[in-house]
């Protein structure tokens, strides 16, 4: 006959092991989740110019451009315009 300790320590083995299996699963998730995750990418790309002023790299399309120069405001194109005046009185 079957003892009731015998039972009881089958039962105790089976919710152990339940509770294992369990924790294994949601590790092996994680784990896949890590894995499968897209690598980081820049949300914009391209071109990059330098701000005449002060050397900021920016995108092109956001520079502000005034024949062979690239400004990234409008304060700096006005600052170097100014520069340029001292420079040549």
């Amino acid at each position: 006959m079957i003892s009731i300790r015998f039972l009881l320590w089958l039962v105790l083995f089976w919710v152990i092991w339940r509770l294992a299996q369990g924790w294994y699963h949601r590790f092996l998730e994680n784990q896949q989740n890590n894995k499968t995750s897209p690598p980081i990418t820049p949300e914009k790309t391209g071109v990059m110019v330098c701000c005449h002023y002060c050397h900021l790299h920016l995108l092109k399309e956001e520079a502000l451009q005034f024949g062979d120069t690239y400004f990234c405001c409008e304060a700096h194109y006005h600052a170097d315009q100014q520069q340029s005046d001292v420079r040549t009185h």
